[in-house]
């Protein structure tokens, strides 16, 4: 032997520090080689002295003895050694070996010869991998597929033959049979003539079509199809079908067909109502997209509005009470009212604006709506009235409910189109399943149960199915005038309180929409109103407000600094907490916007609250959205006027908090236009 053949052979490919080994060492299989001539291990890698819980000295002084003490006596019987339990197999065996953790786990070992110029003699390299779950998975596997071979044996098809030479029927299953309501020696009744009259309105005509397409098949075709068939009640029921060739002739005609049917008359009705959810799905998410425009659209108004209703507050105050400055001022507070209306729906429509709920009349609600639009209804449209003579109360926002009304009475009137015509409008209280529910628009899932419902009947043009199917999507109108936003706020209001919105129309009859609320019993209790705020009022402290608006800033200043109290603004969260930090006790009070740039407004609120429980924090914000903090905050809704302002702020300094978590103060913008 060489001087380079001896140090070869003594540095076998497993040595320390070989790239052999450190590739080895770093695999999650089980590697060994063994010298079947010695009885002895020479190598083992990292993952079979983890598996084995033994050090490695400990396996190569044991030699393949070792593995006598982890491999499965029953997977040892009849054999000397593993030597003989695993013959040179390319496809390799299966054996139990017990882990560190005595764990019996299922190992697939392959072994085969290997030899090197640093090994004389063949060893054996060993490659073993864990298939415990892979077994485990694949017994799982053959006993699904064994039970559905039982139940495809015994399944709910109908099967049977028949001749096209003589067209009858030679051969049925007991549920073909149950079917057709026929006995076994009946089943030849079951003929050509039998089919044309049992087929479907849809399949009968086609019925020669069908027979030409069976003999044309080739032998080891499979032609799949649908069809509807009546059983032995009369029932229309869809069969799905697969139909393959049973018999050939001399001739290589098809002389019998082999028909497997399923009856799936329940899965298609499943497949349309499917259908008819992902559709009203759809309409949801296209109405959720325009919602979140028209929130962001009404906050940045608030934030023009609080300016301009502020400045009207100013110079009303300023003026004499019988000049034309004081009637102008009272005028700039009316037109920002109306504004803030139309801001407060569209908050309603995205979803951000909050229901003052109280226990109203619908009854009422319909009436007062009604009176509010008899002046402005054509003098062609004539009303009609079928209230309940029971109160109707429901848990709801009266303005809300009193805006869905009146948007399905002017859509009424539109429809009419100018011509003389009734709209008749009844209400009342029935209890509704949960399928009458579903088959309209409105909260997800409706519970079934008792409903007070008003319902606007038209004579109009009606709508056919494509109209009918975009009635509700925000800015779709059949009208050239029309704004298409009144049947959608409508939806929008009526899913907010838990309620269902129900359309029927006909093309040249008319069209009847139903607004469904959740029925409550009446408690006799009063709704809630808010006291008027008048006048400005005055405020002894030092305020700090925080808000990215500088409109806002600015006539909070101008308001806040008449009132006697000094002011700090700054505009964005940063500067606030700053701020507040610098001025530490000579604060008083906080004015804090909610959307703030860059922190937010409850991070803020949170931040000084940390700092300086004592001091009270009014949050305000354009989204009429209360904040969640764990402790007691005033919430002030933008836009707000002078009084609201100082009042709300005097209440803080007095103490005079919400009674609870999370109750904001409410200032509608409507007190403006008293």
């Amino acid at each position: 032997m060489s001087a380079q053949d001896g140090e070869t052979a003594a540095h076998p490919p497993w040595a320390e520090g070989s790239a052999w080994r450190e590739l080895l060492d770093h695999i999650p299989t089980l590697v060994y080689v063994r010298d079947p001539a010695a009885g002895t291990i020479v190598f083992v890698n990292e993952a079979l002295v983890r598996f084995t819980g033994r050090s490695e000295s400990e396996i190569l002084a044991t030699g393949t003895r070792v593995f006598d003490e982890f491999v499965h006596p029953e997977d040892l019987a009849g054999v000397g050694d593993l030597s003989e339990a695993l013959p040179l197999l390319g496809d390799g065996r299966d054996l139990r070996a017990r882990n560190d953790r005595g764990e019996w786990r299922i190992i697939s070992i392959r072994e085969r010869e290997l030899r090197t110029e640093a090994l004389p003699r063949g060893h054996i390299l060993g490659i073993a991998t864990d298939v415990t779950e892979r077994r485990r998975d694949e017994a799982a596997l053959a006993a699904s597929h064994a039970f559905s071979r039982r139940i495809a044996d015994a399944g709910p098809t109908l099967v049977s033959v028949f001749d096209l030479r003589e067209r009858r029927t030679t051969f049925a299953n007991a549920r073909w049979r149950a079917f057709h309501g026929l006995e076994a020696d009946a089943i030849d009744r079951v003929d050509e003539a039998y089919y044309r009259d049992h087929l479907g309105p849809d399949d009968a005509p086609r019925f020669d079509e069908i027979l030409a397409a069976l003999c044309a098949m080739s032998e080891n075709e499979v032609r799949e199809s649908e069809l509807q068939l009546r059983d032995h009640r009369g029932e229309l029921r869809d069969l799905h079908t697969w139909d393959t060739v049973f018999g050939v002739g001399p001739d290589g005609a098809v002389q019998a067909v082999l028909s497997t049917a399923l009856d799936v008359t329940e899965a298609r009705a499943r497949d349309r109502e499917m259908a008819e959810s992902e559709a009203r799905l759809q309409q949801t998410q296209k109405l959720e997209s325009l919602g979140l425009v028209a929130g962001g659209i009404a906050h940045d108004f608030n934030n023009l509005l609080t300016g301009i209703l502020g400045y009207a507050n100013l110079i009303g105050a300023d003026a004499d009470e019988d000049s034309d400055q004081a009637l102008f001022a009272h005028e700039i507070g009316r037109a920002a009212g109306r504004a803030a209306d139309l801001c407060s729906r569209l908050l309603t429509y995205s979803g951000r604006r909050p229901l003052a709920k109280e226990e109203v009349d619908l009854n009422e609600v319909l009436e007062e709506a009604a009176a509010l639009l008899r002046a402005s209804l054509p003098k062609s449209t004539r009303l009609e009235f079928a209230l309940d003579e029971e109160r109707l109360p429901i848990e709801a926002d009266p303005l809300e409910v009193q805006q869905v009304a009146m948007n399905l009475l002017i859509n009424a009137s539109e429809s009419l189109e100018g011509r003389p015509g009734v709209v008749r409008v009844r209400s009342g209280a029935r209890v509704f399943t949960r399928s009458e529910l579903r088959e309209g628009l409105g909260s997800d899932d409706p519970p079934a149960g008792r409903y007070a419902f008003l319902e606007v009947r038209d004579e109009g043009v009606g709508m056919d199915a494509d109209t009918l199917a975009r009635v509700f999507e925000p800015f779709y109108s059949t009208k050239l005038s029309g704004r298409g936003l009144g049947l959608s706020v409508a939806l929008r209001i009526v899913r907010h309180h838990g309620g269902v919105l129900r359309v029927e129309s006909q093309p040249g009859v008319g069209t009847t929409i139903g607004a469904l609320f959740p029925h409550r019993a009446a408690t006799g209790r009063n709704p809630v109103t808010s006291a008027e705020r008048r006048g400005l009022g005055e405020l002894r402290a030092t305020v700090l407000v925080v808000d990215d608006e500088e409109s806002v800033r600015h006539v909070a200043r101008q308001i806040l600094e008449r009132a006697g109290a000094v002011v700090i603004d700054v505009p964005d969260g940063e500067a606030g907490l700053a701020a507040f930090a610098r001025l530490g006790d000579e604060v008083d009070v906080v004015l804090l916007d909610l959307t703030l740039p860059g922190l937010h407004g409850t991070e803020v609120a949170r931040a000084m609250h940390e700092e300086r429980a004592d001091c009270p924090i009014v949050l305000m914000s354009g989204f009429s959205t209360e904040p969640a903090l764990p402790y007691h905050v005033p919430f002030l809704r933008k836009p707000f006027d002078a009084a609201s302002l100082l009042s709300t702020l005097n209440a803080c300094l007095a103490g005079r908090l919400p009674a609870k978590p999370g109750e904001g103060v409410a200032l509608p913008a409507r007190l403006l236009r008293s």
